[in-house]
């Protein structure tokens, strides 16, 4: 009989092996995998965070995913759930300062963009707005020029727009002063990662007011809502025109309890609010057929599916709820549940996740949609 040899792999094995070879082999693995890797060894931490031919590999070679990530007031990290493994990580990252004084705001392409939150005390004027934008993964960073506005008060990000596709573009609606009557003076005001500087494109009037949400990058267009006494209105800014493009979507107003939540899943945009206290509706944005005299085809809200009603009375009733979405999900969750509801949108079912561990931690105030890149750069 012929006796196999065990063979024992030898436990220098990998921490000699060429910076080519093992930039290869981590290449295949998932995000989640090298946050951990980056904490055994000190040579794997600076491949994976500083290696830009690794960085090119692992967006060819590792399983994309999209993250939902949640933030708590008493963490100094974030919660993300993985999509792909339904499994939650809890991310903390050396030198990426989440804390309470953090305020996330909108992610593209693996970066987050988020703003220091400035207290003022009495008799003590408001200082400029200052945003920064990271890459929570790696730790890259950059403190952006300080925006000289009141508040802003609509943000959203962009990648991806040059040649190189490493560049990047924050679009803000900013109130920079108060007139007499309620009304307000605007400006909208964009950064460009490759100036590195702020450049006001227009400036108006308005006594409306925005709802407190991300602005959502949709075919060209950062798209928003704007509040008139009860009603919402959905709001286009095309980047390449550098207009306002009302009249490509009828201004059809429509009525939710608390303010909506505005997402792009599957090139499709869709809006999640609770309608009179009674359940959730999921609306989609559809185009309906052009008049002979018109130029543009018309746009409508139509309903697209709502909540069961026994999960919204169990779970979701009179609660404070955060709504996000991407690709084929959109995720529900409520302060005080460990549990994050998820709707598929392929094929209109309801599930939950599996623990996150939230509660413990303190209850959500913001969620949003993150897809983990180690090759974004600040």
């Amino acid at each position: 009989m012929m006796l196999v040899k065990e063979t024992v792999m030898k436990e220098t094995l990998w921490g000699n092996l060429p910076s080519e070879i093992l930039e290869r082999v981590l290449a295949f693995l998932p995000v989640d995998s090298l946050i951990r890797m980056r904490c055994v060894q000190r040579r794997w931490n600076e491949l994976i965070a500083n290696s830009h031919s690794f960085a090119k590999h692992h967006a060819n070679f590792s399983p994309h995913s999209r993250w939902f990530m949640l933030f708590t007031r008493h963490m100094s990290c974030f919660l993300a759930y993985d999509i792909n493994c339904n499994k939650w990580h809890r991310v903390s990252v050396p030198g990426t300062p989440f804390l309470p004084n953090q305020l996330p705001l909108s992610t593209d392409s693996g970066l987050l963009c988020y703003r220091r939150r400035f207290v003022a005390h009495k008799h003590q004027q408001q200082e400029p707005i200052e945003l920064l934008v990271c890459n929570p993964l790696t730790g890259s960073s950059r403190q952006l020029p300080s925006l000289n506005a009141m508040k802003i008060e609509v943000l959203g990000m962009v990648c991806g727009l040059e040649a190189d596709g490493a560049a990047y573009r924050i679009f803000t609606v900013a109130n920079v002063s108060t007139l007499v009557g309620g009304s307000c003076d605007y400006e909208v005001i964009l950064y460009d990662s490759v100036t590195n500087q702020w450049t006001t494109e227009c400036s108006f009037q308005s006594d409306e007011t925005w709802v407190p949400r991300p602005a959502i990058w949709f075919q060209g267009s950062f798209c928003f809502l704007s509040q008139s006494e009860t009603f919402y209105t959905l709001q286009f800014y095309d980047m390449q025109q550098r207009m306002w493009i009302e009249h490509a979507t009828k201004r059809e107003q429509f009525f939710f309890h608390n303010n909506p939540f505005l997402m792009e899943c599957q090139g499709r945009l869709f809006i999640v609010g609770d309608t009179l206290q009674i359940c959730f509706q999921i609306l989609e944005l559809v185009e309906e057929e052009a008049e002979a005299e018109e130029t543009h085809r018309s746009r409508k809200w139509v309903k697209f599916d709502v909540m069961p009603r026994s999960l919204y009375l169990d779970y979701f009733e009179n609660v404070n709820v955060i709504v996000a979405g991407n690709g084929n999900f959109i995720f529900f969750q409520t302060q005080g549940c460990e549990q994050t509801l998820m709707y598929n949108i392929s094929h209109k079912s309801w599930q939950w996740t599996s623990d996150s561990g939230v509660v413990s931690q303190g209850s959500p105030y913001t969620g949003l949609m993150f897809q983990p890149r180690i090759g974004a750069v600040a």
